[in-house]
C-alpha cells in the first residue's frame, strides 16, 4: 500500500498548458469609471524647458487630451494642468489627494516618462507573474474611495500596468505620430498579452485503455506462474523433495532453487512487457525504468501467490484448472476494481497484490495526464551577427559580436542597453538597412540577404 502514494512521485510530470487569447487596448476600464468617485483625476504635463517647443506643447496637450481613453469621460471627470518644471509636480505628489498621472517630456517631445501615482502600482513583494489577486486583496486602505467604486469593474485576470498605464502610453504615442504625420485623424491599435502562470490539467483518457490492456497485464502476471503451481503440486504427488531431503539436500536449498529459477525468467518477461507496452504507447510521460520497477514487485507477488495456492492444493488434477479460472475472474473484474475507493483498494492491496497493481497504474496515469506535443518555431532566428564600424581610417570598433538569438513566432520581445551599445545597429540589421560583416537574419526560414522581397511581400510592406 505505501508503493501507491510513493511511485507517482517517481513519474515524471507532464502538464497541458494553455494561452490567454490577447485583447485589443482600448481603455475602457478608465472610461467606466467617470460615474462615482470623490476626486477628478489630475493628469499633470511636464513640458520641456527648451524654448523651441514652447510652440507646440499645448497643440501636444490637446492632441493626447483627444485620445480614445478620454472620448467617453466626462470633462467634469479629471482636470489637467501644465508645468515646466517636474520638482512643481512632485510637491503635488506630495500634498495632493487625487490620483495624479504625470506625463513627463524630458528634453523634447519625443522622449518622455509616465509617472502614475504610487497608489497604482502593484506592490514590489507581490509576483506579478501570475498578477490575479483582486485589488481589494492589494490595498488595504485607499486614498479615497476610488477603489470602492472601481473594484467591482476590475477584470481580475489583468493587471494594473494594463489597465492604467497602457492607454496612457497609447494616447501620448498616437498623440507624437499625429504631430509628426500632420494627421489628426490618425489612430493605431494594440494588442497585448500578459504573462501569467499556465492552466495546468491532466486528462487520463488517452494515457490507459482500462478494458484492454490493463486486464491483460493483471492476467499474464498472473498465468507466468501457473509452471510454479504445477511444479510443486507435481513434487508433492511424486515426493521429489522428499527423496532430496533423503539424500541429505537440505529442503530450503530446493526451495530456493525453483524460486531463483523461475524469477530470472520473470525478469526477462517483466522486461519484455515493458518493451511492448513501451511500443504501443501505453507508457506515456513515464520512465520505462519505472514501470519495470512496477512489474517487477507486481511479478514477484504473483510467484509468492502462485507459491501460497499451490501450498493449499493437493491435487495437480484440479488445481492448474483452479488457478486459470481464478486467473481469468481477476482480469474480467480488474475494471471494476478501478471504481472502488482508493482507501479501500489500498487497503485490499496490502492482502491482494492485483488489486495494488491495477490501483497503482490508475494513480500514476491519472497524475501524469497526457502527452504535451508542443512544436517550437522561430519567426525571427539572428544568426551569429557580427558588426564592425570605422572608427578612424585605421581602427575598427566592433559593434556587434557574435549575436545570436530567436524570437518565437507568437512570442513578445524586446532589445534593451544602453545608448551606443549597438542596438540601432541590430534592429537596422534585423529591418534589412544595414548588412552584417558576417551572419545573417532569417524569417520564417528566409534568409534576408538573399530573400528579401520575398521576406517583405510576406509581411505585407511590397
Amino acid at each position: 500500500p505505501y508503493i501507491l502514494f510513493l511511485s507517482p512521485q517517481l513519474t515524471c510530470y507532464v502538464q497541458e498548458t494553455e494561452t490567454s487569447e490577447l485583447y485589443t487596448l482600448n481603455g475602457y476600464d478608465i472610461n467606466h469609471c467617470s460615474d462615482s468617485y470623490d476626486e477628478s483625476f489630475l493628469f499633470a504635463f511636464v513640458l520641456p524647458k527648451n524654448g523651441k517647443y514652447r510652440s507646440i506643447s499645448n497643440t501636444i496637450v490637446d492632441l493626447i487630451m483627444e485620445g480614445q481613453i478620454f472620448r467617453n469621460i466626462s470633462p467634469e471627470s479629471y482636470i489637467y494642468r501644465t508645468y515646466y518644471d517636474e520638482s512643481q509636480l512632485n510637491e503635488i505628489y506630495k500634498s495632493s489627494s487625487r490620483f495624479i498621472i504625470g506625463i513627463i517630456f524630458n528634453e523634447n517631445l519625443f522622449n518622455y516618462t509616465i509617472k502614475l501615482d504610487k497608489a497604482f502600482l502593484p506592490p514590489n513583494s507581490k509576483d506579478p507573474i501570475p498578477y490575479y489577486k483582486r485589488i481589494e486583496n492589494i490595498y488595504k486602505v485607499g486614498r479615497s474611495s476610488f477603489f470602492k467604486q472601481y473594484e467591482s469593474l476590475l477584470d481580475p485576470n489583468r493587471s494594473l500596468y494594463e489597465i492604467f498605464f497602457c492607454p496612457i502610453q497609447k494616447a501620448v504615442d498616437e498623440a507624437i505620430l499625429k504631430l509628426v504625420l500632420n494627421n489628426k485623424n490618425f489612430e493605431y491599435e494594440i494588442n497585448l498579452g500578459q504573462f501569467a502562470e499556465p492552466f495546468h490539467y491532466c486528462d487520463n483518457s488517452a494515457v490507459l485503455n482500462y478494458h484492454i490492456i490493463l486486464p491483460s497485464i493483471i492476467g499474464l502476471f498472473l498465468i507466468l506462474p501457473k509452471d510454479i503451481v504445477c511444479f510443486i503440486i507435481d513434487e508433492k504427488e511424486v515426493k521429489t523433495k522428499k527423496a532430496f531431503v533423503l539424500s541429505g539436500v537440505n529442503s530450503s536449498l530446493f526451495s530456493i532453487s525453483w524460486l531463483i529459477q523461475y524469477s530470472i525468467k520473470f525478469v526477462f518477461a517483466m522486461a519484455l512487457i515493458t518493451v511492448t507496452v513501451r511500443i504501443i504507447n501505453f507508457i506515456i510521460n513515464i520512465e520505462p525504468i519505472i514501470y519495470f520497477l512496477v512489474f517487477g514487485m507486481y511479478g514477484l507477488s504473483t510467484i509468492g501467490l502462485a507459491y501460497l495456492y499451490s501450498v493449499t492444493c493437493k491435487k495437480l488434477k484440479y488445481a492448474e484448472s483452479i488457478y486459470l479460472y481464478l486467473s481469468i475472474v481477476t482480469m474480467l473484474t480488474s475494471t471494476y476494481i478501478l471504481n472502488v475507493d482508493r482507501s479501500w483498494r489500498i487497503i485490499l492491496s496490502s492482502v491482494f497484490s492485483p488489486v495494488g497493481i491495477i490501483s497503482l497504474i490508475k494513480e500514476i496515469s491519472v497524475i501524469v495526464g497526457t502527452t504535451n506535443n508542443m512544436a517550437f518555431k522561430d519567426l525571427f532566428y539572428v544568426d551569429n551577427v557580427n558588426k564592425k564600424l570605422k572608427y578612424t581610417k585605421k581602427n575598427d570598433i566592433s559593434i556587434l559580436h557574435s549575436v545570436s538569438f530567436g524570437i518565437p513566432l507568437e512570442g513578445i520581445y524586446g532589445i534593451v542597453g544602453k545608448p551606443g551599445s549597438g542596438i540601432k545597429t541590430l534592429m537596422h540589421i534585423m529591418l534589412g538597412n544595414i548588412k552584417p560583416d558576417s551572419g545573417d537574419i532569417i524569417y520564417d526560414g528566409k534568409k534576408l540577404s538573399s530573400d528579401s522581397d520575398k521576406i517583405k511581400k510576406d509581411i505585407g510592406n511590397i
